[in-house]
């Protein structure tokens, strides 16, 4: 697999409908229907954002998935040590690419990003339902830090 910085927004469009489409499934209240233009445009206007990395992988020069990536710095305060990481927004993978270790290679990748921009740390998070993404990130070496709760104030 080779994996290389895009500001391709159209392809990262393209490669975002399967876990998009995946997230309207399970999240309906949360997510929109999949729109091809739509999603060309918000990732139009966020390539060039100087914070954010986007990486295509590709095998035998066939778009596989992609990660969206953000250097995020937190300022010292009276209540927390100033530190940096590498934000993990998304990281996506076709589903007929699964379980060959290429979502691994595109982790190890996450660490070479993290280490050249001299991150503290790398975070991300996934939803609470989805097993095969926690399950994904502790072999790769992940351990839950914080937790996010809510509570539901209006019914549908």
């Amino acid at each position: 697999m080779k994996i290389r910085q895009t500001k391709d927004a159209s392809e990262i469009a393209l490669l975002n409908r399967p876990v998009h489409d995946r997230h309207v499934e399970r999240y309906p209240q949360y997510f929109k229907p999949y729109h091809q233009g739509a999603m060309t445009r918000f990732f139009e206007q966020k390539v060039d954002h100087p914070s954010y990395f986007f990486f295509l992988a590709k095998v035998e020069r066939k778009p596989v998935g992609y990660l969206w990536l953000e250097h995020r710095t937190y300022e010292e305060n009276v209540f927390k040590s100033a530190y940096t990481s590498l934000y993990v927004h998304q990281i996506s993978l076709n589903e007929e690419e699964r379980g060959k270790g290429y979502g691994r290679q595109m982790m190890e990748h996450v660490e070479t990003v993290a280490q050249e921009i001299g991150a503290d740390e790398i975070e991300l998070d996934y939803w609470v339902e989805n097993k095969e993404a926690k399950r994904f990130y502790e072999r790769n070496g992940y351990r839950i830090r914080r937790e996010f709760v809510y509570k539901t104030l209006r019914e549908e």
